[in-house]
């Protein structure tokens, strides 16, 4: 899996980050679970979550993944997310 981009966007009227997770290979990811957290740069406290189990990724295709904001405006700033996406046979992380 390759992660391609990270962005604050608004989904349905609703603040979010969104990031595109991408299926490099020629196979089926199935058994996917991903979770997402999000931090401000330099601290330990998780700001927002996100974990989904049971996805699956056909071969050669990517999908937009979001991390809701809950209703809070996203304030300037910098933050870090931490992913984690696995398979029975894989694991994937970013920083």
């Amino acid at each position: 899996l390759a992660l391609n981009s990270i962005k604050p966007t608004t989904k349905n009227y609703r603040n979010v980050v969104e990031f595109n997770l991408q299926n490099t290979k020629a196979t089926l990811v199935g058994g996917l679970s991903v979770d997402a957290k999000i931090y401000k740069k330099g601290n330990k406290e998780v700001l927002h979550e996100s974990k989904r189990t049971d996805l699956s990724m056909a071969p050669n295709s990517n999908f937009d993944y979001s991390v809701d904001w809950e209703n809070q405006a996203l304030k300037p700033g910098k933050y870090q997310l931490r992913l984690v996406a696995k398979t029975a046979d894989d694991t994937w992380e970013w920083t």
